[in-house]
Parts: structure tokens; C-alpha cells; sequence
């Protein structure tokens, strides 16, 4: 595999040698791990080894071992570049005004970073960490499924706060909204099913699982709550 290089230019380091600064060497470490993210997207894990990501990278080993000592602390470093991406849509504000659509947008921009090709190489990385280092896995799994619960919890704490929902278990009512939004055609897409689906009808399986779920749970209407209180 022919490793692209033009994303990265580091410049030359100062006459009186030294390391690089802290900006060049950061950049430098993110061009590693996307390179071993592509090989690993590529091939299997066995073959991507430390002279295979040198090699592809085009740095020496020693610059390599130098920021990964180790083959497993480079693979745990893929991981956790791998994973960071796709939590990007949580770090925006939270909708307040037209919450359910906000709410439909952050779940489809979810569903979608997960749809590209690096989703089968997360999933060989996520199941060799489980036995390498399941207490990374397991923080893994708090922040791409943990985090994204609070901050839809969060959206719909608001809108009950403003009357507009009615549910007395938020924290269930939002696991069970991610899950059916993001986990359940995450899985489909990792394993091949509805390979013609498009990001458009990712969009509107978001939309009617959000119209779904909060539908039931929406306050209801001011002659609605009067024909419950006359028990009409």
C-alpha cells in the first residue's frame, strides 16, 4: 500500500539540532497513526507491524519507537486516534430551540463518521485491545457510548425541563434513542448489511427512529391533558 505524504510537511530542524518544537512533533505523531490506521483498514493485523508503518510513513524506526516503544503501545495509540474523530459531534453547543431536529442532526453526523472505511479496522482493534488492555477498551467504550447517552440525556432533560417531554427515565429513554439511532445500523454497516444503503437513508432512519421515540413521549397538548383530567 502506497502510504500518502503530502498531508504532512515538517520543516527542518534548527541548526543547533535538538528536538523539533512541540507543534512539529505533534503533527509528526498524527501522521504515524493515520498511516497505521490505513494499513490496518488495509490489511490485517499481524502484517501491520513496527518496519511495516516505518516504511509506509516514511520515518525511521527509531523516530518510531521513540514515540511507540512497543507494537501494542502503537496499536492502543491507533485506537485512541481512531475513536477520537467520531466523538466530534458532541463537543458543539446543544440545540435549545428546535431541539428535535438538533437532536436528529447530532445522531445522523454520529451514524455518519462511523460509515467510512475505518470502521472494520476499530472494530479488529477494539476486540485486540479486549486482550491486551481491557481497561483501555472499557474507557473506550464510556467515552463512544457513555458520553453520547449524557449528552442526549442532556437534550432531553432540557426539553422536560421546558414541558415539552414527558419522561421519567431520561438516562433509559436516551440509551435506547442512541442505540437505535447509531449502534444498531453501526453493526449493520460493519457487517455488510444494506451495502447500497446511502448517507441520505442514514439520514431519514435517524429521523423516523427520533419521531418514533419521542413522539410517544411528548407532552401532550392542552385539550389532550384536559380530556385526561375529565377522564374523557
Amino acid at each position: 500500500m502506497k502510504a500518502a505524504t503530502n498531508d504532512l510537511v515538517l520543516q527542518p530542524r534548527p541548526a543547533q539540532g535538538g528536538r523539533p518544537p512541540h507543534e512539529i512533533a505533534a503533527k509528526l505523531e498524527t501522521h504515524i497513526l493515520s498511516i497505521a490506521l490505513q494499513l490496518m483498514c488495509a490489511n490485517d493485523l499481524e502484517s501491520v507491524t513496527i518496519d511495516a508503518v516505518a516504511r509506509a510513513a516514511h520515518v525511521s524506526k527509531r523516530t518510531l519507537y521513540a514515540r511507540f516503544p512497543t507494537r501494542q503501545a502503537l496499536f492502543l495509540a491507533v485506537l485512541n486516534h481512531a475513536v477520537e474523530p467520531r466523538l466530534a459531534p458532541l463537543r458543539r453547543p446543544l440545540p435549545d430551540e428546535d431541539w428535535r431536529s438538533g437532536l436528529a442532526s447530532l445522531l445522523s453526523e454520529m451514524l455518519e463518521v462511523s460509515a467510512g472505511a475505518e470502521l472494520r479496522a476499530i472494530e479488529r482493534l477494539l476486540l485486540w485491545a479486549r486482550d491486551h488492555d481491557p481497561d483501555l477498551v472499557r474507557s473506550m467504550f464510556a467515552r463512544s457510548s457513555g458520553q453520547p447517552v449524557r449528552v442526549i440525556a442532556a437534550i432531553l432533560g432540557g426539553a422536560a425541563d421546558r414541558h415539552e417531554l414527558e419522561a421519567p427515565d431520561i438516562e433509559r429513554i436516551a440509551t435506547i434513542l442512541f442505540e437505535a439511532a447509531v449502534v444498531g445500523p453501526r453493526r449493520r454497516m460493519l457487517f455488510g448489511v444494506d451495502p447500497h444503503e446511502t448517507a441520505e437513508d442514514r439520514r431519514r432512519h435517524v429521523a423516523a427512529v427520533v419521531e418514533l421515540f419521542l413522539g410517544a413521549a411528548s407532552a401532550p397538548s392542552p385539550f389532550q391533558q384536559e380530556c385526561s383530567d375529565a377522564n374523557l
